[in-house]
Parts: structure tokens; sequence; C-alpha cells
């Protein structure tokens, strides 16, 4: 799956581009799968066509692109130059591929739904420690405790709403512009906005990731048939609050409560929302108790018995394939502009390259299946966007260069052409290497992991510990952003 989908997405990029080649009658020189030695050639249509030893992609050669006045082939054949708007829709053409099919990809996301926690549009804090540890080992003041306080409500980050609870709203402080984050607070029921400066979380590579943790009242995403929740009237989208009178701080509280009570009955307070839609930010909840809810000895897939409800803390969501592309759209802009801010902790070290895309995809596929898909249709998007910008190697550079072409009337004189080529080919190949270092020492080092916020201990009757419960979203990053972890 994982060499099947990386390949296929940079194959199909290529594809385009040989497509549109023929199409304005290009000449081509040869299309190959893979890259190094070739397994099998053939010709056709005057094409070399190759099947290559290293299944990762592809390319296709076409003199008629490079920055010469005249263009030669392979046997030293001159070739007429081509017009400004052929190396347009060429160049164009495989990111318009690449956006095509992530589109295809993106239907079945749509269609079947991927799994994620429900949406939620604001979170509350459950602690926040005092100091923290720097990079080197070093106690220091935390700029959190000084402005905020266990049992906050955030409601906005930077003046924007979020859907996806504590795990978007830590991604948005991480991409927080101008180093200083400002967040929509509800304390003692009273509106308040507070601000800071985000400092380094060693534990993220040193990223402005949070320091305080959420509280996860968990929001039900499933009830499963026949089940103790079906019988006590749990629905989908209730928020469980409380559990014999303790206030319930996340799913691993919930589950060591239930194996303490050893199928006893305990009484639930839960808040039903009055709509499901999360566009309608305006949500009133309806308070419920249920008594003598009792949960039942169940067996797991590894084989123990745990008390349950028989819940699912995640449900299928059905994400357009437009509102996937606007996603990643969105969150390749937060990246450049952090990149490029010297105030924000975003670093080219925090980017992710095609050994760090490959690890969280084979990761990823272990998880789920329409998750890795949805990974894939990120790859694909994220390749289009940044095949698009304005450098001569790319493909938004010899559109540039076409656009300039027309403006002046001329071509680009070939030894400017050639030396900028070479210059940004060399910075390209030296920031992929640094990124490629960055990768291969993530994958030496644990991942980063945040206290439980976990109070009691399981007690079965095997006195066995209780099984955790999933993480918000158990994927990693998405590929060519800042790493960010599921809300604890």
């Amino acid at each position: 799956f994982v060499v099947f989908f990386f390949g296929f997405s940079i194959f199909i990029h290529e594809f385009g581009h040989l497509l549109a080649a023929k199409w304005r009658k290009l000449h081509v020189e040869r299309f190959s799968i893979g890259f190094g030695k070739p397994l099998w050639k053939w010709r056709k249509w005057n094409i070399d066509f190759l099947v290559s030893m290293l299944p990762f992609g592809g390319y296709v050669a076409l003199p008629q692109l490079d920055p010469t006045d005249t263009p030669v082939t392979a046997n030293g054949e001159k070739l007429p130059p081509i017009k400004p708007i052929d190396r347009i829709i060429v160049a164009f053409a495989g990111p318009l591929f690449n956006i095509g099919f992530g589109l295809f990809l993106g239907v079945f996301i749509w269609v079947f739904g991927v799994m994620g926690r429900p949406p939620a549009d604001s979170f509350v804090i459950a602690s926040i420690p005092e100091t923290y540890v720097d990079s080197k080992g070093l106690n220091k003041a935390n700029p959190e405790f000084e402005v905020l306080q266990p049992g906050d409500e955030v409601t906005s980050i930077n003046g924007n709403g979020f859907h996806n609870g504590a795990r978007q709203a830590f991604e948005m402080i991480v991409y927080t512009p101008d180093g200083k984050v400002t967040l929509d607070i509800i304390r003692d029921g009273s509106k308040q906005q507070i601000s800071y400066v985000p400092a380094k979380n060693a534990q993220f590579e040193g990223l402005g990731y949070p320091f305080f943790t959420a509280v996860r009242p968990p929001i039900v995403g499933g009830v499963l048939d026949a089940s103790a929740a079906e019988a006590a009237g749990i629905q989908t989208y209730d928020v469980l609050v409380e559990i014999d009178g303790q206030k319930i701080v996340d799913q691993n509280f919930l589950t060591n409560e239930l194996q303490l009570a050893q199928g006893a009955p305990v009484t639930l307070k839960i808040l039903r929302p009055d709509n499901t839609d999360r566009k309608q930010k305006e949500k009133n909840y309806e308070e419920i108790i249920m008594e003598n809810v009792q949960a039942v000895l169940t067996k797991r897939q590894d084989g123990k018995m745990y008390y349950q409800l028989g819940v699912s803390w995640q449900m299928l969501l059905y994400p357009s394939p437009i509102q996937q592309l606007q996603d990643v759209v969105v969150r390749t802009y937060r990246t450049l502009h952090g990149l490029f801010d010297r105030d924000n902790h975003i670093r080219t070290k925090h980017l992710m390259g095609p050994v760090g895309i490959a690890q969280n995809l084979y990761n990823i596929v272990r998880y789920s299946l329409m998750t890795a898909l949805s990974f894939v249709v990120l790859i694909n998007f994220s390749l289009a966007l940044l095949n698009l910008f304005p450098l001569p190697v790319l493909d938004g550079g010899h559109i540039t260069s076409a656009i300039i072409q027309i403006i002046i009337r001329r071509t680009i004189p070939t030894r400017i052409a050639v030396n900028l080529q070479y210059a940004c080919f060399f910075l390209l190949i030296g920031l992929m290497l640094y990124i490629t270092f960055h990768d291969v020492m993530r994958l030496t080092r644990p991942l980063p992991t945040r206290s439980k916020t976990s109070t009691s201990e399981p007690a079965t009757k095997e006195n066995e510990s209780a099984p955790e419960a999933p993480a918000d979203d158990a994927t990693p990053a998405p590929a060519g952003e800042a790493p960010a972890d599921a809300a604890p």
C-alpha cells in the first residue's frame, strides 16, 4: 500500500505531463515508471517507455522545457522552441492530475467516511504546569500559567473558531503568526480574552505546542446494538460529564471507573445537544441523569475481559473533496507563513520529506485503511501545491518563465535561465537532504508523549489494567507541516 500509493502519486503527476506534451505535440524522449536501472523497455509513439528498478514514482523527459534557445534531443538533433502557452499547459498538467487524483480519492472518503472524533467547537483546560523543561534541561516559568486557569473554556484561537476540539485548537496555536496567541475563553460564566507568547516545547522539537492539558469528556460517536449504552438510552453526540458524581476528564477515567464498579449500577450525567450541525455554533445542551446504568463484562479483541458500555468514541465523518482540498491549502499557507515569520517557532527542520511521509503512511495503514487513503489525498494535494511554487526547477517555475516571456515578448537569456535553474536545483537538493536528515532522526527517537489525566486505577477481576481509550486522531501530522499530536 505504502509503496504503491506513494509511488503512484508521483507517477500520476508525470503522466499528466506526458499526456499534455503529446496533446501539444512536444517531443518526448522517454517516460519511466520508477527510477534507476531499467527492468523493461519498449518504444511506442517514438517514446522510450521504461519500467525501472526503484518503484518510487517516475519521470518524463521533455527537452523542449529546458531553458535553452535551441533545445536538442538526446541524439543532438535540434528541436523547435515551443510557445509559452504550450509550456504553461504542459507544466500545469502535472499538478492538475494530482489535484484530480486527490479529488477522485476524496470522493470515496466523502461516500464511505473516515473515522474521527465527533466535532467540538470548544474545550476546557484541565491542568497547567507552572514550569516547563527547555531543550537544555532547565526549568523555566510557563507563560500559560500566568494567564490561564483550570476550568477555562476556550472558544476561539486568534479570533478564529474551530470544530475539531482541542486537537485542531492546539494546531492553530502552533501556527500562530507573530508569535503571540490570543484566546477567547469563558471563565466563571464571563467571556474574557487573554494573550501570551507560547514557549518552545522541547517534547515537540521546539514548536510552540501547548503545555496545558484539555479535559476530554467522552463524546459518543456511536452506540452498539444490544449494548448497555443502548439500553440506558445513550445517543450519538451525547457528552458524558459525570459518573457517580465524579467529573469525567477523559475516556481513560471513565474506563477505569467502570472497572472499579465491577458491573454494579452507576449514575451518569449526560449533556445532549439540541442539534448536531457543526456549522451552527450556538448549541443548547439538555442535562440528563441516567441511573442504574450497568456496564457489561465483554471480551475485547485482545482476549481480555473488561466492563464496557458499548459505545464508540469515534464516528464516521464525511468531508467533501472540496473541503479536503481547502484544508490542505489553508495548512500549507499557515506552514509557509510560519516558516517566514521569525516570531513563530516553525522551522525548516519541522517539515517532512519522503522518508517521513512513507513512515507516517505506513503507521496510518496499520491503524485504518480509510484514514490512510485520506493521507494519500493530502499527499497529492500537497504535491500539486508545492510544484506550483515559482522556482525554476519546479512546474511553477516553468509557468512563471512562460508568463515573463509573454510579457517581455522574448525568451529569457539562456545563461540567466540555466544559472537560476542550477542554483535552485542545488538549493532544493540541500533542502531535501536537510529535511531527510531530520526525518531519519525522528525514526531514532521516541514519539512525544503527554501525561495521562486518569486518576483512578482499574480493578478487574483479574486485577489487570484497563484498556486505554483511543487518541483523538491516531494519525501523524500531514506531510510538509509542523507536527501536531492529539490533544491530551
